[in-house]
């Protein structure tokens, strides 16, 4: 029986170095060779004392049979270790998958002459400090053959900036969300870009999900990609952590554009400021999407941090509530074979990881069990009855990195 593919999931263990244990003691590398075995790799720790990778990581026996690496959230930063990690990577000439993780604004790859990355096809990069010229990119990196991409907390600009986008022609995923460790007075050309982008090069995408400016991202440019979108998470980078904040939010007219432009969506996140649109109207524009069944929909919280408590109400409970009434009864009238898998209502920025609002009247607030930031989910349960759940978070203050945040 031949081995056709074989993973490799790290786990944590404090006793031992993960990251120092040997490849040949798990791998039999003469089976790798008469079998062609393709090898994957989860998890792989980089965030230990020792400097450098394991020797047997770097042997061309092993490194020709890896086509996929995702490596583990480092403690500390990989600062030490991005030199022996692209050593191995430019060995890896069969690598097709990797997913690289840093902390904070992160590090990036210094080259040498001769050296290059193989032709990825799916890349995640996550807090990487993408410094790489134009000319850099040429030499030392192969983008031809990506169909997946995914950049967060990387500065996104600079990314732009120095790739071919004919080179990202078959992308079929592109996520994008840069972070505020990255200046962010690029951010309006970087959208720009990222519009060009999607509408003159990519030829597919089935799952589109960035934050960007959003009132500079055209909807045609969503649009282009009406025969093969999936899911489509569009969101503004100014969001809903802060109450005096108007977060940009798209027409309910252009809303109705792209659910009779994009058929076959079944999943959805965008923001809705009521005080910038008609929430009906806005409701309504969702509901013209056939095929749509997981909503998520970002919201600012109806309390304000100088107003009175009144123990008698929840608004931002009563507001989610209504909202969920209006896409059922809406849903229901339009399609009524087709029944929602989950509705979201995340109000004030609310994340699963995060630092609530900090000013001294939300302290106290906070400290009556009041708060700016919920998550309301509306899910069938197993008698196939509607029912909305109330979501819990996490305090962020105890992870050492603000990227979960």
């Amino acid at each position: 029986m031949r081995l056709s593919s074989v993973t490799l999931c790290y786990v944590q263990d404090d006793s031992h170095g993960a990251s120092t244990w040997p490849i040949h003691d798990v791998l039999d590398y003469n089976q790798l060779r008469t079998q062609n075995t393709k090898v994957n790799i989860e998890n792989l720790p980089l965030g230990g004392s020792q400097s450098d990778l394991h020797a047997s990581l770097l042997d061309p026996a092993f490194t020709r049979h890896l086509v996929s690496l995702k490596l583990a959230r480092p403690t500390p930063p990989l600062t030490t270790k991005v030199d022996s990690l692209k050593r191995l990577l430019v060995q890896c000439s069969s690598l097709e998958t990797l997913h690289y993780e840093d902390l904070g604004q992160g590090t990036s790859f210094t080259f040498s002459a001769g050296e290059c990355l193989p032709p990825l096809s799916n890349l995640v990069l996550k807090s990487y400090d993408w410094s790489h010229s134009a000319e850099e990119v040429e030499r030392h990196w192969n983008l031809s053959q990506m169909k997946s991409l995914v950049l967060v907390s990387v500065p996104v600009l600079n990314f732009l900036n120095s790739i071919s986008p004919p080179d990202l022609c078959n992308l079929t995923r592109l996520q994008v969300h840069e972070s505020l460790a990255h200046a962010s007075d690029g951010r309006e050309e970087a959208t720009r870009r990222l519009d060009l982008l999607v509408r003159k090069h990519i030829r597919a995408l089935e799952v589109l999900d960035i934050t960007c400016h959003t009132n500079l991202f055209h909807i045609d440019s969503i649009l282009q990609h009406g025969g093969s979108l999936r899911q489509v998470h569009f969101r503004d980078h100014v969001g809903f952590t802060d109450d005096d904040d108007e977060c940009p939010t798209l027409r309910a007219e252009d809303v109705t554009r792209l659910g009779q432009g994009l058929p076959f969506v079944h999943t959805l996140e965008l923001d809705m400021d009521v005080a910038l649109c008609y929430p009906p109207e806005f409701l309504r524009g969702i509901a013209s999407f056939p095929m749509l069944q997981t909503l998520i929909l970002h919201v600012q919280t109806l309390l304000r941090a100088t107003e009175k408590d009144d123990p008698a109400r929840d608004r931002d409970y009563e507001s989610a509530m209504q909202m969920f009434s209006c896409l059922v009864r809406l849903r229901e009238k339009s399609n009524p074979d087709l029944a929602w898998k989950s509705i979201t209502i995340n109000v004030g920025g609310w994340r699963r990881v995060m630092l609530r609002r900090m000013g001294p009247e939300w302290r106290r607030k906070n400290a009556r069990g009041i708060f700016a930031e919920r998550c309301f989910v509306l899910e069938k349960d197993e008698n196939g009855r509607y029912r909305v759940a109330e979501q819990e978070c996490h305090d962020g203050s105890q992870y050492i990195s603000t990227s979960q945040l």
